[in-house]
């Protein structure tokens, strides 16, 4: 790892939640299963995924290869300001990227892909922003 001394999971993950991303009101350590309006921009993180293989035909592995989406709800769909809650999407983007292109070096993060798309939090659909992290 290039960021240091080999990270676990859950400190990969505990890294991500815990970005600083300006705009957003509430970081949460996990996905939610309820969101208050008053906590909007919340921001949660995902677990898609866990890569290893193996480096030498004597079987050693090298180092796992960490998947994590940094999830920011921004505004239910039903809210119908669609106007508003794109221009929040690409302010938020810019501000995801900042803080990742902060932190890369201490986190070992090494490429990701930030998309706006939508999440469901229990019946309620939100415009959201969905930062797809890779560590190592």
């Amino acid at each position: 790892r290039y960021g240091g001394d080999f990270m676990s999971l859950a400190t990969t993950v505990a890294a991500l939640s815990g970005l600083s991303v300006t705009g957003v009101t509430t970081a949460k350590t996990a996905p939610p299963q309820t969101v208050n309006a008053g906590e909007l921009p919340l921001s949660f993180p995902r677990i898609p995924d866990i890569r290893d293989g193996v480096l030498a035909f004597n079987g050693d592995n090298g180092l796992p290869t960490y998947t994590v989406e940094l999830v920011v709800l921004v505004a239910p769909i039903a809210s119908n300001v669609y106007a508003t809650s794109f221009a929040t999407c690409l302010t938020i983007i810019d501000n995801i990227m900042t803080a990742l292109e902060a932190s890369v070096i201490a986190n070992g993060w090494n490429e990701w892909v930030i998309r706006q798309e939508y999440a469901t939090v229990g019946d309620v659909q939100y415009w959201s922003i969905v930062a797809k992290v890779e560590a190592s």
